[in-house]
Formats: C-alpha cells, sequence, structure tokens
C-alpha cells in the first residue's frame, strides 16, 4: 500500500512538472522556450520619499504583468533607502519601452536616480 501510494505520487508530481514547462502553445518547453532578458536597477531612495517610491514601483509591476513581464523589488537588509529592482520580460518583446512601462520607469527615476544593468539569459 505505502509503495502503490510513493509511486502515484511520484507519476502526479512528473506530470505536475510536465505540465508546468508548458508556456503558451501546450507544447513541452523543449518546443517554446524563449530568451529572457533582465533589467536590474539600484536605486538609494529619499527616506522622506519612500510612499511615492513604493507606488510608482506598483504601477511599473502591474504594467509589467499585464504585458506578459514580471517585476520583483528588494531592499538592502539594515537600509531602509536602498532598493534592488528586477524587470523580467521576453526578448521578443520590448517591454521597457512600452508606454506604460517606459512612463512608470521615468516616475522612478524622477523620484531617485539608479545605476541600470540590462541582461539576456546565458543558455
Amino acid at each position: 500500500m505505502v509503495r502503490e501510494i510513493r509511486s502515484d505520487y511520484a507519476a502526479r508530481v512528473r506530470i505536475a512538472g510536465h505540465r508546468s514547462r508548458r508556456w503558451l502553445t501546450g507544447r513541452p518547453a523543449r518546443y517554446c522556450w524563449r530568451m529572457r532578458r533582465l533589467l536590474v536597477t539600484r536605486r538609494t531612495v529619499p527616506l522622506d520619499r519612500s510612499e511615492e517610491y513604493s507606488a510608482a514601483w506598483h504601477r511599473l509591476a502591474a504594467a509589467a504583468a499585464l504585458l506578459a513581464g514580471r517585476a520583483w523589488l528588494f531592499r538592502r537588509a539594515g537600509h531602509e533607502d536602498r532598493f534592488v529592482e528586477f524587470l523580467e520580460w521576453h526578448a521578443d518583446s520590448s517591454l521597457p519601452e512600452q508606454a506604460e512601462v517606459a512612463e512608470a520607469l521615468r516616475d522612478l527615476a524622477e523620484i531617485a536616480t539608479g545605476a541600470e544593468e540590462e541582461l539576456e539569459e546565458a543558455r
């Protein structure tokens, strides 16, 4: 009985893992893999503008999500004013150039300048 449960669980995990690698076409990932790009920005935000920065960041994350991108925000441990932003998109789209995303990026730059670096996925 235990052996049957374990084998059934392993089968379900294999099936779920296979499905999770399907992106847009319903085919396995090896047929529809696309290069990803990442924009990494490090900012020091004045503490008196932190709420404004947070609102601008959430606008960027929402705009990216609507256009099939993803966004993450991290704060340096022990420092309330230092942030690292990550914006990810597929290389065949130009997410940072889309109107809503570009406007949100400009808003963030007006609040606090940052050092940007664009990366592409290594194969």
